[in-house]
């Protein structure tokens, strides 16, 4: 995970952070865009919610098929079953 500049911000009495602008717009953020959070070792992270495969969870290389995300490996192995 790459890191560039860091940029420090209090949590308010709710347990929220104010994330600036500049990170949303290079991110590409918009209101109401789902994120994911989770731990990772000793960090918490926050990541924009990428939904993957259906099957196996993979994010590269997806197929939209009847609103559902399939990544082609995991449609081979069902082309292959029927």
């Amino acid at each position: 995970m790459g890191e560039t500049a860091a940029v420090v911000r209090r949590l308010d009495g709710l347990g929220r952070l104010v994330l600036p602008s500049e990170l949303l717009r290079t991110m590409d953020v918009r209101p109401g865009d789902p994120f994911e959070l989770f731990v990772d070792q000793d960090q918490i992270v926050l990541r924009k919610y990428q939904p993957g495969c259906i099957f196996c969870g993979r994010r590269g290389d997806l197929i939209s098929f009847q609103n559902k995300r399939v990544c082609r490996e995991c449609l081979a192995a069902l082309a292959a079953a029927t």
